[in-house]
């Protein structure tokens, strides 16, 4: 499926771009690591892309979620990075809580740039594995953003709909 900005099924750039800005934020900022947009599709599935995943729900004005994917080297240097610690050599109970640590820095910093809509976010919930799917709204139509770092690929998935569009 291939994305279509005339398509009303689409998400507005309002709710993409926040994350996009937020992602580079938080990588650049807090773990000292750039970030590359890599490519920006629709997600064919709800399933996550990579091995741990830290997801955030979002209310308000819109509701949803967005999901932040790091295959098992991002997740493993960016918790060292954060801990200022040895790698760990497994993704381990450290590794989770540093995923949901990053899920929620990048979904508070795009819920600041998306202020206007009040949003509220939830704690984070994180998950090993790609057995699973991430709930998101009803008819919405997540978009998937990858990006690539110095320690490997990443993405985040981000479905969220405005409360007007769900009452149609």
């Amino acid at each position: 499926m291939k994305l279509d900005p005339g398509n009303e099924n689409w998400m507005k750039a309002k709710y993409i771009n926040p994350f996009i800005v937020a992602v580079n934020e938080v990588f650049a900022k807090s773990l000292d690591c750039s970030v590359t947009r890599s490519q920006v599709f629709a997600s064919q599935n709800f399933t996550p892309l990579f091995d741990i995943t830290g997801i955030i729900g979002m209310s308000g004005t819109a509701v949803g979620c967005v999901a932040i994917s790091l295959s098992r080297e991002v997740a493993i240097q960016a918790t060292a990075w954060m801990t200022q610690q040895t790698p760990a050599s497994e993704i381990d109970e450290d590794v989770a809580d540093a995923v949901g640590e990053i899920a929620n820095m990048i979904a508070g910093s795009s819920r600041a740039e998306l202020g206007q809509d009040q949003l509220k976010i939830t704690l984070p919930t994180v998950k090993i594995g790609k057995s699973y799917s991430i709930d998101f709204p009803t008819k919405s139509f997540p978009i998937c953003i990858g990006f690539a770092s110095k320690w490997g690929p990443l993405a985040i998935q981000v479905g969220l709909k405005a409360l007007e569009e769900e009452e149609s």
